[in-house]
């Protein structure tokens, strides 16, 4: 980068995050004239690796597309001269989003995603340089290392995340347990977690499609950050002895796991039930059963190629072994009891009858929720209240206010 900073000394590395972003200030007479930014994207035939140049304030002094795989007739021309001037000068809100109000890409025929990723990876470097001149909303190197659990408001509930702090930097994130519609909320907590991890911040574009869902998430994020550190995968298993069951969601749905304990020794886990991909989530789940057995812990690598699957598992076994703390004690003797919640149309009335301490049977008495939608959700509740003895079951996916009421009543 010569042609950019020609009369520069040294180069000082700032930040080193996941390899595909590093960030490097330009120093000349003990004084910083810039910096050198590497981040590459996804294109239309593979990642396109540039290298931007941006001055102390901010501002793109010039790029050089480093490598690519493009098509040498189309997308290879996002490397010229020509293409890359135009970012020159802009500023990271000139670029968010990208081809944005302040600024009109002018993408090469043909070749659209290959300008599009060109130009995020140009946002990225401005994301990173932004960073260091203003500083992040929090001082992560302030954090200790460890895990972070925070809420958030989603679209239909909360949304719960884990933040892992490391080193100084903002590592991961994921969501835990969330009520939002599973494949709309999913895709954009993926996209999310990515953005925020690149951006080092919650100060990141909310998902189209999903703005409820992405404030939930950005918000359980910066309550994560905002708390104290807590130990959500790494579990250990002091605890009774006993059979317990945890769920968490996975990559396409909800992950059942059992685990058998015996003298403060995980000695089993079963998996009771799932929705992942078999090929590739079975051999995940032996793989994962076989390290936390051997390690009697949770805190054990993931399977590549399986993160969401693994860390639903490992979730899934975690809420098992929380789920201790948050028994379901009925206080009641034996017999008929009526209980009231509020519905998603009125008042839900619910009559439960209570035999040798159990739940023995829940009956709706009364309610002026849509029958053909609330009453299928009613059944599926009372199956769940009984076999598992406790209202801390997930609500009926289309009838959330209806299951709210339901199981509030008691």
């Amino acid at each position: 980068m010569d042609s950019f900073f020609p009369r520069a000394e040294k180069f000082n590395m700032l930040e080193d995050l996941n390899k595909d972003r590093l960030l490097a200030e330009v120093i000349e007479d003990n004084e910083r004239i810039g910096f050198l930014a590497y981040v590459s994207r996804i294109g239309y035939s593979g990642e396109i690796e540039n290298m931007v140049a941006i001055n102390p304030e901010g501002e793109v002094i010039g790029s050089r597309i480093i490598e690519h795989n493009e098509s040498a007739t189309l997308g290879a021309q996002v490397a010229q001269p020509g293409f890359l001037e135009q970012f020159e000068g802009l500023r990271r809100s000139d670029l968010t989003p990208t081809m944005g109000a302040n600024f009109d890409l002018d993408v090469i025929t043909n070749a659209t995603l290959s300008s599009i990723a060109v130009a995020q990876t140009v946002e990225s470097a401005l994301e990173l340089v932004e960073r260091q001149l203003e500083g992040p909303e929090f001082d992560y190197f302030d954090i200790p290392n460890g895990w972070y659990y925070g809420t958030g408001s989603g679209m239909w509930g909360d949304v719960e995340a884990q933040v892992k702090i490391e080193e100084g930097f903002l590592h991961e994130v994921n969501i835990l347990r969330h009520r939002d519609t599973p494949h709309v909320a999913r895709s954009a907590f993926e996209r999310l977690e990515n953005r925020v991890v690149r951006a080092q911040s919650t100060d990141v574009d909310v998902i189209s499609g999903s703005t409820m869902s992405s404030r939930g998430m950005l918000s359980a994020v910066d309550d994560a950050l905002a708390g104290e550190r807590v130990e959500v995968y790494t579990t250990g298993f002091e605890m009774p002895d006993g059979v317990y069951t945890g769920r968490a969601e996975g990559m396409i749905g909800e992950i059942v796991v059992e685990i058998t304990v015996e003298n403060n020794e995980l000695i089993d886990i079963r998996l009771v039930d799932h929705q992942e991909t078999t090929y590739l989530a079975d051999p995940a789940f032996e793989m994962l059963k076989e390290r936390v057995l051997n390690e009697q812990t949770t805190d054990v690598d993931m399977v590549s190629g399986a993160t969401m699957t693994s860390r639903g598992f490992l979730a899934a076994i975690g809420e098992a072994v929380l789920s201790i703390e948050d028994e379901f004690v009925i206080p009641v003797d034996d017999g008929t009891y009526t209980g009231i919640g509020d519905g998603y149309n009125d008042q839900i009335e619910i009559e439960i009858e209570i035999t040798d301490g159990q739940i023995a049977d829940i009956r709706v008495i009364d309610h002026s929720d849509t029958a053909d939608i609330a009453e299928p959700a009613f059944e599926d509740l009372r199956e769940l209240v009984i076999d598992r003895q406790t209202t801390s079951v997930d609500h009926v996916t289309g009838a959330t206010y209806s299951s709210q009421g339901f199981l509030t009543g008691y």
